[in-house]
């Protein structure tokens, strides 16, 4: 009878092993963010309400934790994640955001393939956050903007994104963090360090000719009363001016946002094969400034993501699978 039980117990953890997941069904709640004068909310505390009675307003929203990866510690399983942690690169600080001590922001390498659920429960856990603090854009090569709040926590990594697409994220919630891919294009984050709020953009060219970077400051001074001239920017690793080569087409696009001049600086003409190299750092900071943000305040990494292999680059590999993951996230108060 005990060599049965024994035997049963074996087939149940290996069952839960191989199936990986456990799928929890929470209950529908009403919740909502605090009301005006309630002081800036954070996700731990959102957690924590769910499923209490407390002041909220009527937007029904589900709290959940479906999909989230339930790991069987077994010394197979445990060197497995030990070897995925090994060749996961320690993320890399923007120090300008950092050291506000208001935010935290920063890049991986992308070379550690595919954003799976257990690449960004790993990524969460260098944060120091629960994988459900964790919000990815929809992109598209759009110019939209999305304000984040608790009901988008966990898009893009426990739960589906759906059919709505940006390419940009504001938000004033703490212990956020908002994400964006990259493996060419411009990631771009945002903080305003008085009203504390933040975001985060994916700018490629079509991005940058749609001037998103100056939108979504303008969102922020929108939705939060951000003043401009306060933001701090930094741009992590993006393919430079040296290597980016576009057509003309390209070119007749920025020419319905920028102006002629502008475009002189932007684009440098390659040779006579109609070709071009366009500097789109230099088109987002153009954006920026146009909206209020000094150039003291924007901040360039300077990694060319086409010119080493530290970073992933669509245009060197061809990898759709590896891909820069940026952040900026606001800290908790203490």
């Amino acid at each position: 009878c005990d060599c049965y039980l024994i035997q049963s117990l074996r087939w149940l953890v290996f069952i839960v092993h191989k199936v990986g997941a456990i799928k929890v069904i929470c209950k529908k709640e009403r919740v909502h963010k605090p009301k005006t004068g309630a002081g800036t909310p954070d996700i731990t505390s959102f957690w924590t309400k769910c499923g209490q009675d407390g002041d909220y307003g009527s937007v029904e929203h589900y709290c959940f934790a479906a999909g989230i990866r339930m790991h069987m510690w077994s010394s197979k399983t445990g060197n497995a994640i030990m070897r995925n942690m090994m060749k996961n690169p320690l993320i890399r600080d923007f120090d300008a955001i950092c050291d506000t001590g208001i935010a935290k922001a920063g890049f991986t390498s992308g070379l550690c393939g595919e954003w799976t659920m257990d690449r960004f429960s790993l990524f969460a856990d260098q944060l120091g956050l629960d994988v459900r603090h964790i919000t990815v854009a929809n992109q598209k090569h759009t110019d939209l903007i999305h304000v984040a709040w608790a009901e988008d926590a966990g898009y893009g990594t426990v739960r589906p994104q759906g059919d709505d697409y940006y390419d940009a994220i504001i938000s004033d919630w703490k212990e956020l963090a908002l994400c964006v891919h990259t493996a060419d294009c411009v990631p771009v984050v945002l903080l305003d360090p008085d009203k504390e709020a933040v975001g985060i953009l994916h700018s490629g060219w079509k991005g940058t000719a749609k001037r998103i970077a100056g939108k979504t400051v303008h969102k922020m001074a929108e939705t939060y009363g951000t003043d401009p001239g306060r933001v701090i920017c930094c741009m992590g690793p993006y393919n430079h001016s040296c290597c980016y080569e576009v057509g003309e087409d390209v070119l007749d696009e920025f020419r319905s946002s920028f102006s002629d001049k502008e475009c002189e600086k932007l684009f440098t003409k390659k040779g006579k094969n109609g070709k071009f190299l366009l500097d789109l750092g230099e088109a987002i900071s153009m954006s920026l400034c146009s909206e209020g943000v000094k150039r003291v305040n924007i901040h360039d990494s300077g990694f060319c993501t086409y010119h080493t292999d530290e970073f992933s680059s669509w245009r060197r590999t061809h990898n759709k699978k590896h891909q820069i993951l940026t952040y900026i996230m606001l800290m908790k108060s203490l």
